[in-house]
C-alpha cells in the first residue's frame, strides 16, 4: 500500500518538518512518505523502519528514481537509535502499542507522531494505544479522495 499523494502532503504537513531535525517513518513500505519528506525537506535527517527485508530492495530503488540519498532504512527493531523529534506511522504489523510504547519514551519532549487510520478499527485501536500509553491526540483531520475511505490524520504530542 502506498500512502496517496494527498494524504502524504497533509500528514507531513501535520509533523511540522520544516522545525524538525529528526523525522522517523515506521512501516515505510515503498518509502512514500520518507523521500516526500526529504524531498521537501532536506535538512532532515530521516531513518525509516520496516519488518519486511523486500522493504529495503524497494526504498534503495525509489531513491535512486527519485534523487533523495541519505534516507537510513533499517529492517526490524528501532530502539537503539537516536531520539526523534517527528514520527509518521505508515505500518504497525499488529503492534501499535508496542510501537508506541517505544516511542513515547524515545521521542523527544515536543516531538509530534502522525498516524493514518484507514478505518474505525485502526482509529479505535490509536486511540486505545495512545491511553495505555499517556501520550494524547490533539486534532484529528479527516479526509477522502476519489473513491478511497476516508482517511483521519491523527496528530500525537508528546509533552
Amino acid at each position: 500500500m502506498i500512502t496517496k499523494m494527498p494524504i502524504r502532503l497533509l500528514s507531513l504537513s501535520m509533523l511540522d518538518l520544516r522545525n524538525r531535525e529528526r523525522f522517523w517513518d515506521i512501516g515505510f513500505c515503498t518509502g512514500s512518505v520518507s523521500i516526500e519528506a526529504k524531498l521537501l525537506f532536506p535538512h532532515l535527517h530521516i531513518t525509516s523502519f520496516e519488518i519486511r527485508e523486500e522493504g529495503r530492495k524497494l526504498m534503495t530503488e525509489n531513491c535512486c528514481r527519485f534523487g533523495t540519498p541519505g534516507i537510513e532504512a533499517i529492517i526490524g527493531d528501532l530502539s537503539a537509535l537516536e531520539a526523534p523529534d517527528a514520527i509518521f506511522i505508515g505500518g504497525h504489523g499488529g503492534k501499535l502499542v508496542e510501537i508506541l510504547m517505544v516511542v513515547s519514551k524515545k521521542m523527544k519532549e515536543n516531538g509530534v507522531i502522525v498516524f493514518n487510520s484507514v478505518s474505525d478499527e485502526s482509529k479505535a485501536l490509536l486511540e486505545e494505544a495512545v491511553r495505555q500509553t499517556g501520550l494524547r491526540i490533539s486534532a484529528q483531520t479527516r479526509i477522502t479522495i476519489d473513491d478511497f475511505n476516508t482517511i483521519t490524520v491523527n496528530v500525537i504530542y508528546k509533552l
